[in-house]
């Protein structure tokens, strides 16, 4: 299995909207000062899903927000 990560940057809500795309093995909401931050990195099971998160919802709206989707650097 590959792991690949993902940005979520400016998303303080809950990530349901990232099971449609498939099993999710870790997420990691990033907080400074005990504050999140609107970033957080997901690593899903299957790159494929990875890759179909991040297609559709890079730019999309969001409640009151437009989240940017991008890969995650590597370690």
């Amino acid at each position: 299995m590959r792991k690949v990560r993902l940005v979520i940057i400016k998303c303080q809500h809950s990530f349901t909207i990232l099971i449609r795309f498939g099993a999710i093995q870790r997420v990691h909401m990033v907080r400074k000062r005990g504050e999140f931050i609107g970033v957080a990195y997901v690593t899903f099971v299957r790159r494929q899903s990875a890759e179909k998160a991040l297609s559709d919802l890079d730019g999309h709206r969001y409640d009151h927000l437009v989240l940017s989707v991008e890969w995650a650097p590597p370690r």
